[in-house]
């Protein structure tokens, strides 16, 4: 898209085909994913980059608290919910935590503060994925967010505003370049800086990826390349079903997401990854530590649920 983000095009029939349009939060949507199943044989590999846009926004906010939880490891959606909602963190699990509405708003409520989404559009977004939430509450979350993390608007949106005011341009880390012509002088320019605000950590994250499927599509032989899926912040690999197969792709695939992302204030940042492994898009397995030990500690139990879900099918059959 013109704001850097990987594309999701519509067909004839008016539907989109980009993997990222794949549905999640539903019943339907668990059903939906089992459809998509590995080879014979095979096992998906499945990365992404962690807290992708959390990382350019708060280098470009200049929010170094951020940026020490993120290289931390901190759980920031979930540090977030818990603030937003009043409730202490050692109230759920992480397991808990992770599937929980709470930390869903959180997210949301930290990407619609990101770029400048309002209430009503947040409320909007919220109904098209299944969850109503009125307006007046979605007002509630973004305020709180805004006192949390000051740094967004004060710092981070400013500069946009003054580099698209003064320049009509935006450059990425990486040299991509936007021009923004239609932003006029003694003029609000709502529109066009909401398109400015999201197109640096965008683009960032999307070339980043871009980059890795470049380094995995042309550093090994044609027969060595499994790629079926390129997400906006993640690469999914359809590989050998083999503890070191799966471990000699997981280290080519984080040396490939492995550069560093330099600022215009300086601030660096290399957002790591993380990985899982599955047999469908549905039901996945996290790997924990990036050696050996990891890899089969996550096929080992994937193997598990999946003769656990097969002794469950026959029993319901039967």
């Amino acid at each position: 898209t013109v704001n850097g983000r990987r594309s999701s095009r519509r067909h004839t029939f008016g539907f989109g085909n980009n993997s990222q349009n794949f549905p999640k939060h539903s019943d339907v949507a668990a059903l939906a994913r089992r459809c998509f199943v590995a080879r014979p044989g095979n096992v998906f590999l499945m990365v992404d980059q962690i807290s992708a846009e959390d990382w350019p926004v708060s280098a470009l906010s200049e929010n170094h608290a951020a940026l020490a939880e993120l290289r931390g490891g901190t759980d920031r959606h979930t540090k977030l919910a818990s603030a937003l909602f009043n409730i202490p963190l050692s109230a759920k699990t992480p397991e808990q935590w992770k599937e929980s509405m709470e930390r869903y708003l959180g997210k949301k409520t930290r990407h619609a503060t990101n770029y400048d989404e309002r209430a009503g559009m947040m409320s909007e977004s919220l109904i098209r994925e299944g969850f109503f939430i009125p307006v007046k509450d979605c007002q509630v979350l973004l305020d709180r967010m805004g006192q949390i993390d000051p740094n967004i608007k004060n710092i981070f949106h400013k500069w946009v505003q003054s580099q698209v005011s003064q320049t009509h341009m935006l450059i990425t880390p990486f040299g991509r370049e936007r021009q923004f012509l239609s932003a006029r002088p003694n003029d609000h320019n709502a529109t066009v800086f909401k398109e400015a605000y999201a197109y640096i950590p965008q683009s960032v994250v999307g070339d980043n990826t871009g980059f890795a499927v470049l380094a995995l599509e042309s550093e090994y032989p044609a027969e060595e390349r499994f790629i079926v899926q390129e997400g906006h912040d993640s690469i999914v690999q359809d590989i050998k079903d083999d503890p070191e197969t799966v471990y000699e792709y997981l280290l080519r695939t984080q040396s490939a997401f492995d550069r560093s992302i330099k600022f215009h204030n300086g601030i660096e940042v290399q957002i790591p990854i993380e990985a899982e492994v599955a047999y469908d898009f549905a039901t996945t397995v996290k790997i924990k530590s990036f050696d050996r030990a990891g890899v089969k500690e996550a096929l080992d139990k994937l193997r598990s649920k999946r003769a656990a879900e097969e002794a469950q099918r026959i029993e319901v059959v039967a």
